[in-house]
């Protein structure tokens, strides 16, 4: 239903003095306060959350660098329960071995892990000179460069152990399957 326009406007108006303005003043700070304070706990909460985050990547990163030692460790408590730490390398190399039937099928499965270390390398390498050249332009890092560098100078220590690895496997399968042979014939 429409509505008829008003005949009369009536303002209303509020003067505050000097009083009231210094009253308004304090409860409109109090009130900006209180908005402040409101949010601490969020903002502890969310620390909470960062340090939480933060402890369990440490812990991860820890776990990930115990777990690579814990062959050594098997090992320190197999000598030190009594058992002879070949037998059980042994038995737990049998099934690796037992995978392979000639020689070629061995180099292949290590060549496989070779070629993968081999194109890290290149690939660190090539980084490296394209940074040294000016070629990737200067929004890299100073670290990141320095981290390529690592991962060469790691990688190349991993081929060296690797190679030492190879032929170690190799004169182990060879053992193996001279055992297997021989047992075979008896």
């Amino acid at each position: 239903m429409p509505r008829k326009a008003p005949k009369e406007v009536v303002e209303h108006r509020i003067t505050l003095g000097d009083f009231e303005r210094k009253e308004m003043k304090d409860m409109i700070n109090s009130y900006q306060q209180d908005k402040v304070l409101e949010n601490i706990p969020n903002i502890m909460i969310g620390s909470a959350g960062l340090i939480v985050a933060g402890t369990a990547a440490c812990v991860g990163y820890a776990l990930y660098y115990w777990l690579d030692s814990v062959p050594s460790i098997i090992e320190s408590v197999v000598g030190a329960l009594g058992v002879a730490p070949d037998k059980v390398k042994k038995a737990f190399t049998k099934s690796r071995y037992a995978s392979f039937s000639t020689l070629e099928e061995v180099n292949a499965a290590w060549d496989e892990q070779e070629v993968r270390l081999q194109n890290q390398i290149a690939f660190a390498q090539r980084f490296i000179t394209a940074y040294d050249n000016g070629e990737v332009g200067k929004f890299h890092p100073e670290w990141l460069v320095n981290a390529q560098r690592k991962i060469i100078t790691n990688q190349t220590e991993t081929m060296a152990n690797f190679a030492i690895e190879k032929s170690d496997y190799i004169a182990r399968w060879r053992e193996w399957k001279a055992s297997q042979t021989n047992n075979q014939e008896s």
